[in-house]
């Protein structure tokens, strides 16, 4: 699997516009792009907003690029003030919960790696990180990507609070055992999904 990360800074004032455009308008165009999985997006406030796109193959995510710019610049041009900071990375752990409550948030986040790094930092993140967020309480889904200098830990929980302490988790772990792969703090963007749609 593959996925695209897109996160946006807008006028506060606009994120309801926008959301209910992208629900509309953009969630039929993804989800009919060859081999759709999912699509969320996350409000994280002050204007915050990221989108996450999963698709089975590299080329799905290269259609929706196309397809997501061409779209933004007809449909949101003027709600939009800059491009969109776009992370693309294959997926190299995913973790499904147990549970059948709906997702309702989601940490993003996103470490830049030494490079040749990457699968040694997933896999430990893999043994290391995701036992411990699968014990917590509203857990539903995780992803580790790797991406091209960066690797992204992608986390979806019932509830914010589960959100945003599987950053505290992730941190205590990384100090106590990936500091020399980390040495860096990640970028985070927690928040709330306000548009969502998967296979």
């Amino acid at each position: 699997m593959h996925v695209a990360i897109r996160r946006y800074t807008v006028d506060a004032d606009s994120t309801d516009e926008i959301q209910g455009r992208v629900d509309d308008n953009f969630v039929p165009i993804v989800s009919g792009v060859p081999g759709f999985v999912a699509y969320y997006l996350l409000d994280s406030g002050d204007g915050v907003l990221a989108s996450v796109s999963v698709f089975e193959s590299r080329e799905g995510v290269e259609e929706l690029n196309k397809r997501a710019a061409d779209w933004v610049k007809e449909e949101l041009s003027s709600l939009l003030p800059s491009s969109p900071e776009v992370t693309v990375g294959e997926v190299g752990v995913h973790e499904l919960g147990g549970g059948t409550e709906p997702v309702g948030y989601a940490s993003i986040r996103l470490y830049q790696i030494n490079q040749g790094a990457t699968h040694e930092a997933l896999r430990q993140f893999s043994e290391g990180i995701v036992p411990t967020l699968k014990d917590q309480s509203g857990f539903v889904e995780y992803y580790g990507l790797e991406a091209e200098s960066e690797i992204v830990a992608l986390n979806f929980f019932e509830g914010l609070a589960e959100a945003e302490e599987s950053n505290r988790v992730a941190a205590e772990y990384v100090e106590e055992n990936l500091s020399s792969l980390l040495p860096l703090s990640p970028t985070i963007t927690v928040g709330k999904i306000v548009v969502q749609n998967s296979e």
